[in-house]
């Protein structure tokens, strides 16, 4: 494994389409893995995401959840769907010991949106999607080799449950060029209990903290490091005032903003 320490949310993906200059001639083919729900930042992520994707600059193959949260997907769906992709398929981490609330947290957009007849999508909860792990293992079977960058705002469960069985490993190794992971701020060696959100640096949830460091120390190809360092703070949301009210990213960033007054 080669791991590339970048220090960066929306940075992730010129990361993504300058890792090296033949992803400048063709679609990435991307899967994101998204904490959706415990912070806004990934609601406007998949949005420009979509954007590529309408400039022909990838293709997105699917969207994980990674988290406990029962909503998360609901926004996904919804965000999908209003950008004309209602057929992506969305996968979930299924166990129930990750919530993002344990970490601060706050997932009332998330249900906001996922429980709003008015936004179109055809799910609600994780009981309305597949396993990620099963989902990622048909999806990357039916890939050519290293072609497929995984991109992650999240937490890493998905990812160490898909490689800690020999055959996830394998098809990992086989089908998947680079993982980009946003970890956050990033906690010195010095420091080992300094939070650092994706990696769950402060070991406050277990699960999320064993899986960041399996994920890092056994990853089968090239990872791509991305914290807070390279971009600082990053401002967005202020153009979605322009667009219709039923914009659910739009939605997601009114209910968050008021939240966080």
């Amino acid at each position: 494994m080669k791991v590339t320490r970048k220090v960066s949310s929306l940075i992730l993906f010129s990361l993504l389409l300058n890792l090296n200059p033949a992803l400048a001639q063709a679609k990435v083919r991307i899967i994101l893995e998204t904490d959706m729900e415990s912070d806004i930042d990934d609601a406007a992520t998949l949005a420009v995401l979509h954007a590529l994707a309408d400039n022909g600059e990838c293709e997105i193959l699917a969207v994980m959840h990674n988290t406990s949260d029962q909503y998360g997907v609901g926004v996904i769906d919804a965000i999908n769907t209003y950008y004309g992709r209602p057929d992506l398929p969305i996968g979930a981490y299924k166990p129930d010991d990750a919530p993002s609330a344990q970490f601060g947290g706050k997932t009332r957009y998330a249900e906001s949106i996922s429980l709003d007849n008015r936004f179109a999508k055809n799910v609600r909860t994780r009981d309305d999607v597949p396993d990620a792990v099963h989902l990622y293992k048909s999806i990357l079977a039916k890939q050519p080799d290293r072609s497929v960058v995984v991109a992650s705002v999240g937490w890493t469960m998905n990812l160490k449950n898909l490689i800690s069985t020999d055959a996830g490993r394998t098809l990992a190794a086989e089908k998947i060029k680079t993982l980009v992971l946003m970890g956050g701020k990033w906690a010195p060696p010095d420091a080992p209990h300094r939070a650092t959100m994706n990696l769950a640096g402060n070991q406050i949830i277990a699960p999320a903290y064993e899986a960041g460091k399996y994920v890092v120390d056994n990853w089968p190809t090239q990872i791509v490091l991305s914290g807070v360092e390279v971009g600082g703070v990053i401002r967005t949301g202020d153009r979605l005032k322009n667009t219709p009210a039923l914009n659910p990213v739009r939605q997601a960033f009114m209910v968050y903003k008021r939240k966080h007054k």
